[in-house]
């Protein structure tokens, strides 16, 4: 399996956190930053994505964080998550968050690390979870469906989407003048900041710090 890395120097004594993502990488970008301007009991030590042409992996160089490219095949999923698995053995990885990952965790990632993958989702678990519903198209239904507020739920992953326990949740109004733009844009905010700190809330009862 082709395997694109860049490694970087890394510092100890926190939790170290690898993180999965899939796009342009502002919630990677908020979980490295938060961390670092707060002094947060985690650090992030990498980032994979599956997506060759992601924004992720030039972000992560300019923050000086190490990238990583795998591949997924559809057809043999499972080659995959050895692989992120192998990598986050081979970091001593302590926890993974995801991040605008779009795929579905599955095993044997999923229960070597199991109780220690946090999501975060756009909206207020249970409502508007589940496959299909990620980015946008979670603001969309929101708006769809005529709700007054919204928000950021970070939630422990299982095999089903956005169904694992929740750790916390922050509401978002939904103003009259909201369109599909506006809104996503004040959750993303809300996210950047809500994200992080819940992760290092976690890391922390889990005995690091």
């Amino acid at each position: 399996m082709e395997r694109l890395s860049r490694k970087l120097s890394l510092t100890k004594n926190k939790a170290k956190v690898l993180v999965l993502a899939s796009g342009g990488g502002t919630t990677f970008e908020a979980l490295v930053r938060e961390a670092q301007k707060n002094s947060f009991n985690y650090e992030v030590v990498g980032v994979v994505t599956n997506r060759r042409s992601a924004g992720v992996i030039q972000l992560a160089d300019n923050l000086n964080i190490s990238s990583h490219y795998i591949p997924f095949d559809s057809d043999f999923p499972e080659e995959f998550f050895d692989d992120v698995l192998e990598l986050a053995e081979e970091m001593e990885v302590d926890f993974i968050a995801l991040a605008g990952f779009l795929l579905l965790i599955r095993e044997p990632l999923l229960s070597r690390f199991s109780g220690k993958i946090l999501n975060t989702h756009p909206a207020l678990l249970p409502k508007f979870g589940g496959k299909g519903l990620y980015g946008d198209h979670v603001h969309q239904a929101v708006l769809d469906a005529g709700e007054k507020e919204s928000g950021v739920t970070v939630h422990l992953v299982n095999e089903n989407y956005d169904e694992g326990q929740i750790l916390g949740a922050e509401k978002v109004d939904v103003l009259a003048e909201d369109d599909l733009k506006s809104l996503s844009e004040r959750v993303r905010a809300v996210e950047r900041v809500f994200f992080p700190k819940v992760l290092n809330q976690f890391v922390t009862t889990q005995g690091f710090g």
